[in-house]
């Protein structure tokens, strides 16, 4: 039998959809902000060391683990006696 000790900590993983939307916004202000700042095309040249997969790479990372952590907390037991 599987079960959660604490299953109201399973509500927490609607923080992903957080998460996910405080990503975008930081996207979207972070291009504004370089677009106030100069040249988009000029702005990549001088960027040109940053390889945008591994920002994707992090963002994934810590929504695993947000996951992870919430799952920990609900503290999942598997037992063979009810």
């Amino acid at each position: 039998m599987f079960r959660f000790q604490h299953p109201e900590w399973l509500l927490a993983l609607s923080g992903i959809i957080g998460l996910i939307a405080i990503f975008i916004i930081s996207d979207f202000r972070k291009k504004r902000l370089l677009s106030k700042f100069g040249e988009l095309d000029l702005i990549q040249n001088l960027l040109d060391k940053f390889i945008p997969q591994r920002r994707l790479i992090k963002r994934i990372l810590i929504i695993v683990i947000y996951t992870f952590i919430v799952l920990a907390l609900a503290n999942p037991q598997i037992g063979t006696k009810l």
